[in-house]
């Protein structure tokens, strides 16, 4: 039992790290942020606003799951 729920965890944070880098790479591909690092456009700067919360929210539940997986082991 304690098997099978190592390997979901392990699974879950695969998926979330597979997640965290489409939207790291999503993040780059869009290339909104000029030299400066100020927003081109206003339009530019909710999308990054949006996929930085993403990318926020799936490190901290890759995070959680990889202490879970520690607490289990």
């Amino acid at each position: 039992m304690e098997n099978e729920y190592k390997q979901v965890l392990r699974r879950d944070i695969s998926i979330l790290e597979d997640r965290k880098a489409r939207i790291g790479a999503k993040l780059s591909e869009m290339g909104i942020l000029d030299t400066d690092g100020w927003f081109e456009k206003e339009n530019d700067q909710t999308k990054a606003y949006h996929l930085l919360k993403q990318l926020q929210e799936v490190e901290e539940e890759i995070q959680v799951k990889k202490d879970e997986l520690g607490e289990v082991e």
